[in-house]
């Protein structure tokens, strides 16, 4: 090969390689520091003195969490996120003596491996932008210890830099197919990929405005629908909690019948006409949303799926040990007033519903000397990402969502441990 032709080909090699590092490390801000916030929301906190920041300075007590998720069956989420912290950072040990002749010794790749990673956990601390973990810097650099020794490893093998620089192009390429694919499954709706396709059928049964009711159906009877706010399976606690809304129907009342099926790559929703027999047919404890006329009686009628039991009934041996949520709505002196949601239970989770206007499930809470109090903090919408905190009766507040357990007691429900949601998305 001809000198210029050589010196030609290794520029654009090189050009390639400088081009998928940088791409690299705009992607190391977002995946680190800019994960759940913006930089205006960075501005903002800062600004404020608020946020979200947690502080862990215990080694190995987060990875020991995710392995216990692993345990309990959450495999990809525990593994992504212990390997997620190493795959992420072993780039950084490839590339630096790659293609940076002062960091041809490996201290020093390793050195700046390990300053990187600890000034991204100070940043997320100081910044409002996130947790501040020991954890995450020793999976960091056991990552740039991992990528150093790639470099090495295909370095011994291949004849020349040409086929280094052809290794590393197509690794690349491999590697973040991958990443883009793990990311997109556990982690999309915070990174904002989303490879899974919606397709709607038959849309025009239905109308095109927000229903005004969505709960759970028990029978129409003598022209007048009877349901529960919101989905409730037939064990679900704090179900005596709750009361039956009656809904007339019309003479000329449509009913629609929801069908999802799911396929690999998209979720298709069908909509479908119900004839008269077919509404008989449909039991009590069907999910359903319904529109009403300008007189308040029922339009439309959109079935969707039964609610299966949730399985959720904890019983102690003195009372009955109930677990329900909602908004809180007002404080009061010894406890406050609930707007109780209603949870349906669907396969690989659940939906949320929680009512308003005159569609509200409130219920009376009381508290007592022995409440206990918690927070979760919850990163995104998917709850793959969540941390715990003490809490007291004084960060109660309206319009704050919470998780109860308690038992009934005459007409309102006693809470024996009340955990505050705060969302930081």
């Amino acid at each position: 090969m001809k000198k210029p032709t050589r010196i030609k080909k290794r520029t654009i090699y090189r050009i390639i390689l400088y081009t998928i590092f940088v791409v690299y490390l705009i992607l190391l801000f977002k995946i680190v520091l800019f994960k759940y916030f913006s930089v205006s929301d960075m501005i903002r906190n800062m600004e404020e003195g608020q946020g979200f920041r947690s502080l862990n300075l215990i080694p190995f007590t987060t990875i020991k969490d995710f392995m216990d998720i692993v345990k309990d069956g959450g495999v990809l989420r525990g593994i992504s996120n212990i390997f997620g912290n190493i795959c992420v950072f072993a780039p950084l040990g490839y590339f630096l003596p790659l293609l940076f002749r002062p960091f041809q010794k490996t201290w020093k790749v390793l050195c700046a491996g390990l300053a990187l990673s600890l000034a991204f956990e100070c940043g997320q601390y100081f910044l409002y932008l996130g947790s501040a973990d020991v954890d995450d810097v020793i999976l960091n650099f056991i990552g740039v210890c991992v990528g150093n020794g790639c470099y090495y490893f295909i370095g011994r093998y291949a004849k020349n830099n040409y086929i280094k620089y052809r290794i590393t192009i197509v690794l690349s390429a491999v590697c973040f197919i991958i990443a883009l694919l793990v990311a997109g499954k556990e982690f999309g709706s915070i990174l904002g990929l989303d490879f899974h396709k919606i397709v709607y059928e038959g849309q025009e049964n239905i109308p095109d405005t927000d229903s005004d009711f969505g709960g759970t159906y028990l029978e129409i009877k003598d022209s007048v629908l009877y349901a529960y706010s919101g989905f409730v399976s037939p064990d679900s606690n704090g179900k005596s909690l709750l009361t039956v809304k009656e809904y007339p129907v019309t003479d000329a009342a449509k009913y629609v019948k929801q069908k999802i099926k799911e396929e690999t790559w998209k979720t298709i929703i069908s909509y479908e006409m119900l004839n008269e027999q077919d509404v008989k047919e449909i039991e009590s404890y069907y999910g359903m949303l319904l529109w009403l006329d300008e007189e308040g009686k029922v339009d439309t009628v959109l079935f969707t799926d039964k609610i299966k039991n949730s399985g959720q009934v904890s019983v102690s041996e003195e009372k009955n040990e109930k677990n329900i949520w909602g908004d809180v709505r007002e404080l009061e002196e010894n406890g406050f007033v609930l707007n109780m949601g209603t949870d349906r239970e669907v396969d690989g989770g659940s939906i949320a519903v929680i009512g308003n206007g005159d569609n509200m499930n409130l219920v009376n809470i009381k508290v007592t000397p022995e409440t206990t109090y918690k927070k979760m903090i919850v990163h995104d919408r998917m709850g793959n990402d969540i941390d715990y905190e003490k809490a007291e009766w004084a960060d109660l507040a309206t319009g704050q969502t919470v998780d109860i357990k308690g038992y009934e007691e005459n007409d309102g429900f006693v809470a024996a441990e009340i955990q505050i949601r705060e969302y930081t998305f």
